[in-house]
């Protein structure tokens, strides 16, 4: 077959293309190399293939002797208000516009695609396609206005177009402003990472090749006129996705909030009930193995640049400045002397949380849950619900303590899989008052969200240990009154046993239940001074900090110079 592939040199669409060449079939690229992100990425994509540089918001396709089109060009990105949204009309509606009417005078197949960003604010989860769209970015109303044309064009023209809502792509070659790229980039680079918000929203998360897979089957397989979700079966929120990257890489990442993005939603969930009993399509591929490709490192890092970096020469340029590294480090001491007179103070109080030990019913098997995630404290604890409600308990402003919230797995208490039992939540203020009253109301808030499960187990174990106690009672007293037979008497002095065992199995359990698997807060929050606390430990930090100022100053020397002398040369 031969089939023409908009925005071939894109992430879905060069995996989309290299999958149909692999399986013996004609492909033509298509792409407009916009300057979106380095067009020299792109070009790299598209290695291999036969693309044809076209704007299609300008030129129509050629679609002679063409089998089908898979229309995957399109401006994307949900931060699309203001000026940049001329750009997202033109090349996702007016270039979808011609692909739709070029492919309507040709009679091919369209396969297009959509976003499950029309969706927006979704009305229910999983959200199925029968999901009214309310979208709240331009992106999703450019995206549903495609879908809206696709439709106008086959119900006056007859053409046959199939439309997939894809969830939150991810894998090879993504995009550089894309959330797992980004992440993979600040651990590789040993840097912090900027989350929008919380961090406690979630996204339906799709690795590509499952994304390709379905768009290869709704070309082969979908009816004229279908409407599918595309969508993998792990959701998670920002802060787990960050997480399980840190496992994977065995690297921390430290992570700022700053104010949730326009056109953001909280959630994304798919149901693909439609697209698996049509064409037989579900995600295959799990979050943690879809980031960790052939049991390597994940998908975004790039082994070999680490291996080039050549550490002997920085140290020669440090060396041959040893001078501006002394200054720095003078400089900085003085300066950290200074600072050590004076200067407001900071109190820290930490709070610590067991988190239980969830088990299954019979109470031998434990159960590894969001309850005993580190990630779930951290986003329970950034919450702005809780942070509001803790304001309001305190009798305080949340940007009192907002910006000082911090929660760590303590060290000793780290288990298979992430799972931890302790975790300390800590918050730093310049009222004393305050950072102990947040800290103490974060961790209630903590274990009050993640005792559901326990609590339901010891409220079920307290009533059978109540029915048992009446069961033994009656016992009792039908054996007191006596007048029974010996096989009466031998039955109920038999079903007393099994009864009162069954009464202490039962405590066992409740006894199991609230001491190891009910989460609880271990100490209570104190405030402490932390700063202006030891005039050494100021000038130590600043000094070291202008040692590491020196030594970029040192390597930065000779570019600067050299800069400096071509200027006077002019």
């Amino acid at each position: 077959m031969r089939y023409i592939v908009t925005g071939a040199a894109g992430f879905i669409g060069s995996n989309l293309a290299d999958t149909l060449v692999a399986s013996g079939h004609e492909v033509v690229g298509v792409d407009c190399f916009t300057d979106y992100y380095d067009p020299t990425a792109k070009e790299e994509n598209a290695r291999g293939l036969d693309v044809q540089r076209l704007d299609l918001a300008e030129t129509s396709l050629d679609l002679d002797g063409v089998d089908g089109v898979f229309h995957l060009a399109a401006q994307a990105g949900v931060r699309s208000f203001g000026d940049v949204f001329p750009l997202y009309v033109r090349r996702n509606l007016l270039a979808t516009h011609r692909v739709l009417e070029a492919a309507a005078a040709a009679g091919v197949r369209v396969v297009f695609a959509s976003s499950s960003s029309v969706y927006g604010e979704a009305e229910s989860y999983p959200t199925s396609e029968d999901a009214t769209p309310q979208p709240i970015s331009p992106y999703g109303i450019t995206k549903l206005g495609c879908e809206q044309l696709a439709r106008a064009y086959a119900v006056g023209f007859g053409l046959d177009a199939v439309a997939l809502r894809y969830f939150t792509v991810y894998g090879p070659r993504q995009r550089p402003d894309m959330f797992f790229r980004r992440v993979c980039d600040a651990l590789l680079d040993g840097g912090s990472f900027e989350i929008y918000g919380s961090g406690g929203q979630s996204r339906s998360f799709t690795e590509v090749g499952d994304a390709v897979d379905a768009t290869i089957s709704a070309m082969e397989r979908a009816p004229a006129g279908a409407l599918y979700n595309v969508g993998g079966g792990d959701e998670a929120s920002m802060l787990e996705a960050i997480a399980l990257l840190e496992q994977i890489s065995g690297r921390t990442l430290g992570v700022t909030h700053v104010g949730a993005a326009k056109g953001d939603v909280r959630r994304t969930k798919a149901d693909v009930t439609r697209i698996r009993e049509a064409l037989g399509w579900e995600p295959r591929t799990g979050l943690a193995d879809g980031l960790t490709p052939r049991g390597q490192v994940p998908a975004g890092f790039d082994p070999e640049a680490e291996q080039e970096v050549d550490f002997g020469r920085y140290w020669r340029l440090i060396a041959a400045r040893w001078w501006l590294v002394a200054a720095g480090l003078v400089i900085g001491a003085v300066i950290g002397y200074s600072i050590s007179l004076g200067g407001s103070q900071t109190f820290k109080a930490t709070a610590t949380i067991y988190l239980g030990q969830p088990y299954t019913a019979s109470g031998n098997v434990p159960l590894q849950n969001a309850q005993t995630n580190p990630s779930t404290v951290r986003a329970i604890a950034h919450s702005e619900a809780i942070i509001q409600r803790v304001a309001a308990e305190c009798k305080v402003k949340p940007a009192d303590f907002r910006g000082g919230i911090s929660t760590q797995a303590l060290a000793g208490n780290i288990a298979k899989n992430g799972q931890t039992a302790e975790v300390a939540i800590s918050v730093q203020s310049p009222k004393r008052r305050v950072a102990s009253c947040a800290a103490n109301g974060l961790a209630r808030a903590v274990v009050e969200k993640t005792s559901g499960f326990a609590n339901q187990k010891i409220a079920n174990f307290r009533k059978q240990i109540f029915i048992d106690e009446k069961q033994v009672a009656l016992i009792n007293q039908a054996l007191e009154r006596g007048g029974l037979s010996a096989t009466d008497q031998l039955l109920l002095q038999l079903r007393l046993a099994t009864t009162q065992q069954d009464q202490l199995s039962t405590s066992q359990l409740l006894l199991q239940a609230t001491q190891v698997e009910a989460p609880q807060v271990l100490t209570g929050a104190t405030a402490q001074k932390v700063t202006a606390r030891s005039r050494r430990n100021t000038v130590v930090v600043a000094a070291l900090i202008g040692l590491i100022l020196g030594a970029i100053a040192a390597l930065m020397w000779d570019g600067v110079a050299a800069g400096m002398s071509r200027r006077r040369g002019e």
